[in-house]
Order: structure tokens, then sequence, then C-alpha cells
């Protein structure tokens, strides 16, 4: 399977293994890998290629395989519920990892709006522009992390359970949770 992204890379879905590191979600990001701030960064920037978040997610690939090694991605400030949350959830999913067809680094747009589902079950995180077609798929790239092909399009993606993926701090922290652990009384208060 193929994945088209937003900046009109292709990149190939690649069944099978998938990333291990637990998301860590800071209410305006999700990291699955280092922060920006972390030691060792800088390091890992310059051995992986792919885009940066200094112009919208980032998406890191290995030097060597060309396979998908960390993400940040941004969550969106504008809260929008269009009623495809169940729609994606019942999808089909595969557990797989994303390559690179050829080294080459890119931009990637940032998705443009979110949706919290109300039981905390999921985070929704996608391009509003774009109309949902009946060809959806998610590719499991990580723990609790999918992320959503609409017509071989990327779609943006899909965090189950997040306030289980939440850290104590936001930068410099540790990049994900110690362990996953539910706490409904957050549930509300990130909502919104």
């Amino acid at each position: 399977m193929t994945l088209r992204l937003p900046s009109n890379c292709t990149v190939d879905a690649v069944p099978g293994s998938t990333l291990t590191t637990l998301p860590g979600w800071t209410l305006d990001a999700l990291n699955v890998g280092p922060f920006r701030s972390a030691q060792g960064y800088d390091a890992h920037f310059a051995r992986t290629m792919g885009s940066t978040c200094d112009f919208g997610d980032e998406f890191r690939f290995s030097d060597d395989t060309l396979l998908l090694e960390t993400l940040i991605l941004n969550v969106p400030e504008r809260n929008l519920d269009r009623g495809e949350l169940a729609a994606w959830k019942e999808s089909p999913v595969s557990p797989g990892l994303l390559r690179l067809r050829e080294r080459e680094s890119f931009l990637f747009d940032e998705t443009t709006a979110r949706y919290f589902a109300r039981d905390g079950s999921a985070l929704l995180c996608f391009f509003d522009e774009f109309v949902p077609t009946e060809r959806r798929y998610r590719i499991n790239v990580a723990p609790s992390l999918d992320l959503l092909s609409d017509d071989g399009r990327y779609y943006g993606w899909m965090l189950s359970w997040p306030v289980r993926h939440l850290i104590p701090g936001t930068l410099g922290g540790s990049s994900s949770p110690a362990r996953l652990e539910d706490d409904p009384e957050l549930v509300p208060l990130v909502h919104e």
C-alpha cells in the first residue's frame, strides 16, 4: 500500500513491525521519540531524514532502512466534530511502518482540526479541508497510534485513550509516559 503525504511525497506502508516507543502527549503535541529539547535529539536528527516540525509535523526516517523512526505530531487548537470518529474506529487497521521510496527531506503540513471523544476513547487529528471517502484505512505505527489513510491519501492520525499518554513535563521531560493508566477525572479537563 502507498500513502500520499501532504507534500505530494509518496511513501510505502510496510506491514508488520511498529515503533515500540509509547507515544507521549503534552496537549499541544504528540511525541513518539525524543523531544526536540532532549539530550541526543540533534544526533538523532542528523542520522535521520524526512520532515521537521519547524514547518509542520515531524516524520523522521532511518538513513539506512528508510523506515519511519520517530514522529512529532502537533495537535491543532480547533476542535471540530464531523461525526466521523466511529467510522475511523471501525475501519480496517494493520500494524506497519512507513518507508520512504528515496532518500529525501520534505515539508509536512500539520493537521488543521481535532476531535477529542467525550468518553476519552480517542483523539482524532485531521485536515478539515479533506472530505473523507468510504476508502478508510488505519496504519498502526506505535502503541495506540494510527496514521489515517483515506483513498491512499494521508488524512491525519488517531491516538486511542489519549489521557493514558499524558506525560508530566512538557519540554525537557520524559518523551513517553512511564506507564499507561486511566484517570477518568482528566477526561473532562482535556476535552475542550
